[in-house]
This record gives structure tokens, sequence and C-alpha cells, in this order.
């Protein structure tokens, strides 16, 4: 049953619930994924003959691609008879649990060295956007071994909006999930690669018109 905020018990469950999946599941190798990732943009970038039409053509795939597997997992029990449509709520915020706990059972303890705790910001005068999440990176995978003059080439996109997309596109389905109509607006605002201090992701919720 989708409820209006999560209680301590329910984020204690999910914490459990992360460790019990990465203790138990094949484990995956960021760095790895971040390999796959470029070579992918290579490929989409030698299919459309543009670096950054490349990036885009792989962001859109890559969040239908994503929504399609947290819609099949929402339903899904993995401890105790419950899954993750029983860890998330109507209340934007606790979004910020549901990204914590997804990190810590892909990479288990190593997820607290790389990446900072998700922070929810609300809008103090919100109109269509009422808040953001912004998750900073510590260290990223996705940068790794990467010509670091690709940015300087891009103009309508970042070459990390697709980590951005890619959580955006996870929280957009569970918002679909709990009933909530928001649009999610994913956006990479720093990164190592254009010389800040650590990389950040920043998803904007929308409220829909009706």
């Amino acid at each position: 049953m989708v409820v209006d905020k999560l209680n301590f018990f329910t984020k204690l469950l999910g914490s459990f619930g992360g460790r019990y999946i990465f203790n138990t599941a094949q484990k995956i190798n960021l760095y790895t994924c971040g390999l796959i990732v470029q070579e992918t943009m290579k490929i989409f970038m030698d299919i459309y003959g543009d670096y950054e039409i490349g990036i885009e053509e792989f962001n859109e795939a890559l969040a239908t691609g994503v929504k399609e597997m947290i819609a099949d997992m929402l339903d899904q029990s993995y401890l105790f008879g419950k899954g993750l449509g029983d860890i998330v709520s109507r209340t934007p915020s606790d979004s910020c649990s549901a990204i914590e706990i997804g990190f810590w059972a892909l990479m288990g303890k190593e997820s607290k060295q790389l990446i900072e705790k998700p922070i929810w910001v609300p809008f103090e005068q919100p109109n269509e956007y009422i808040g953001k999440l912004v998750v900073g990176i510590k260290r990223c995978p996705f940068c790794f071994g990467m010509d670091k003059n690709i940015e300087s080439k891009l103009t309508k996109v970042h070459y990390g909006d697709f980590f951005a997309i890619m959580i955006g596109g996870i929280l957009q389905e569970i918002m679909e999930y709990v009933g909530n109509d928001f649009e999610m607006i994913s956006k990479e605002t720093k990164c190592f690669m254009r010389g800040d201090e650590k990389g950040e992701l920043t998803i904007y919720f929308k409220q829909r018109k009706n």
C-alpha cells in the first residue's frame, strides 16, 4: 500500500533490504559499467554521425530502459514479502532514501565513497517546480579514462547527463507508481571534466499541468 510519508521503521526495512540485495545478487563493477557506457556512446555517435546527437539518442534510450526496469521491480518482493514498492511514498523528500538504498544495493558500503547523501531542496516559492533532489558525486566511474576535451565539443548537453537521467528515470517511475503527477527534469550540474571539485546530479520535480 502506498503511504503519504515513510516512517523510521519503513526506512530501516529498506536499509536492510538494500543490504540483502547486495549480499545475494551478482556484483556489479561500476567502473566496468563506465567503460560499457563509453563504448555504447561511441556506437551511437557512429550511427548518427555526431557525438552530441549520439549522446541525446543514448540518453533517450537509457531513460526508457530504466523506467521499464524499475516498473518491474516495484511489484517484486525481496525481503519478508516486501519490495521496492513498499519503501516509497508520495512525499518527494523520501526519494532521497530510495536513491541511497538503491546505491547500497548495487555497491554495498563502497557506495558511501561514490556518492554524498542525497539532499532534497524545496523551493520557497514553488510554482510549477516544487523542489529538487541533489546527489553529489565524490568519485565518478563514468568519467574514468574519458577524453577531457569532450565537454568543450558539446553545446546542448553534458557528457554526464545520462547519469542524472538514469536517476531521474528511476524517480519518474516511482512518482507515477505512488500517484504523483510530476515530471523529472534531470541535469548534470557539476562535473570533474569541467574542473569542478565534485560531480553533481540535480533532478527537478516539475508539477505537470492538468
